[in-house]
């Protein structure tokens, strides 16, 4: 989780490129 706010705190802009990656991963992790 603690990568996930890292993203967050780095920027909006990073965040929704990895968002794009990340989905398949937040299903996977929630």
């Amino acid at each position: 989780m603690e990568d996930r706010v890292a993203i967050f705190i780095d920027g909006s802009n990073l965040y929704h490129a990895l968002k794009n990656n990340f989905r398949r991963h937040d299903l996977n992790f929630t």
